[in-house]
């Protein structure tokens, strides 16, 4: 006799969030630019739905850990609304570079945060700041390792309140155990763990393994529970659908949401249906790239765009609101392969405010705790 998992059921009647202030009236109408339409994640992700509050990431700081940028781009030079800074912990010089012959991190940056100049495009969060921390490009183990610690601690240091990480160690989670990760990933861990006790919210790309489970970074929660709560693992997907590289939910399924990655498909050797963004070899071009490192800034840009809206919330309460307000995709409820679903700006800007009564089937082995601050009539 099959199972049934079971139900956590949510009833809110007329509830609304203690910090939320919003102005009367319809929403005004939103007109897509042309920076806008040019990169598509932004209408899957439903960004418009912050940006007709007004909302653009203004005043928050967030960390890039990844290969660097090119600083001299028109999408992060000479900004005038926000700041772009950084450091190389592989040349260990305040100069900023790409090191990657791809422009990783250039692409990544772009996609959370290149500005809104009427140029290309725009990223997620086009007005946060940007602390950017190259720690992509080592020679061995152990240096990249010292340098992924000093980039998170650096990151953080500087008020950075989200992190994103869209790197990986092309291993499933589940192929180590605790003690192994303890004894070989010892200095990014205390970095981690640092960030957590600051309530920094981390965001890692999954991985483009097609592992039925994330990569270890993205699940260090499944052999570290107490860093669930500020955890998101991240998976990609194209047209609602995990896409064949992406690695699934698995055991992070508690953890995971879904945003645009883009396709592995070419034409002509360019990927087509790849995210458009920065392209770090010159100082005004753009190009696709696809994987779960560019649905991870798609997510932590909308972090920072719930961060400008609600300010008191720290990152475990961003966390649950963007799990909380996806889009479910694929079994219903938290599933093995979408975790909770699509990442949904336009929903999860209105804060946890139901109308009606809301189902979410969760698995019998998710740690979940609901206590985004309340205020009104409502049941549980």
């Amino acid at each position: 006799m099959a199972v049934k998992k079971p139900k956590f059921l949510l009833v809110l009647l007329m509830v609304s969030l203690a910090l939320r202030s919003e102005a009367a009236g319809a929403e005004p109408p939103f007109v897509p630019t042309a920076e806008y339409n040019a990169q598509s994640g932004l209408a899957v992700i439903q960004a418009d739905g912050a940006y007709r509050e007004g909302l653009s990431g203004k005043g928050v700081t967030v960390g890039v850990l990844d290969s660097g940028i090119n600083p001299q781009h028109v999408e992060f030079k000479d900004q005038t609304n926000r700041t772009v800074t950084g450091y190389d912990f592989i040349s260990d010089s305040p100069v900023l570079i790409d090191g990657d012959a791809g422009g990783h991190g250039s692409h990544v940056a772009g996609i959370l945060g290149a500005a809104k100049n009427g140029i290309g495009m725009h990223g997620v969060a086009y007005n946060s700041n940007l602390v950017i921390a190259r720690h992509i490009g080592a020679t061995t183990m152990d240096e990249w390792f010292n340098a992924l610690s000093r980039s998170v601690d650096y990151t953080v240091a500087r008020g950075a309140t989200i992190l994103n990480n869209s790197y990986a160690m092309y291993q499933d989670v589940t192929s180590v155990d605790r003690a192994f990760l303890e004894e070989n990933l010892q200095k990014p861990l205390s970095s981690y763990r640092k960030a957590v006790e600051k309530k920094t919210l981390l965001v890692f790309g999954a991985g483009n393994s097609s592992f039925p489970n994330p990569d270890i970074f993205a699940a260090l929660p499944y052999h570290f529970p107490e860093l669930q709560p500020y955890w998101l693992s991240v998976i990609a997907v194209y047209n609602n659908e995990k896409t064949d590289y992406s690695n699934a939910a698995g055991v992070a399924k508690a953890w995971t949401i879904a945003a645009p990655g883009g396709t592995a498909e070419k034409v002509n050797g360019e990927l087509i249906h790849g995210i458009y963004s920065v392209k770090a070899s010159t100082n005004d071009s753009y190009f696709r790239d696809s994987g779960t490192s560019m649905a991870a800034p798609h997510v932590s840009g909308a972090a920072a765009l719930l961060k400008e809206k609600y300010p008191l919330y720290t990152g475990d309460k961003i966390a649950q609101l963007l799990l909380w307000t996806a889009t479910d995709l694929g079994a219903p409820g938290v599933d093995d392969i979408y975790g909770w679903g699509l990442v949904n700006v336009a929903a999860a800007v209105k804060g946890p405010v139901l109308e009606t009564s809301k189902e979410v089937i969760l698995p019998q082995d998710t740690n979940f705790r609901f206590d985004l601050d309340l205020t009104g009539i409502g049941s549980l």
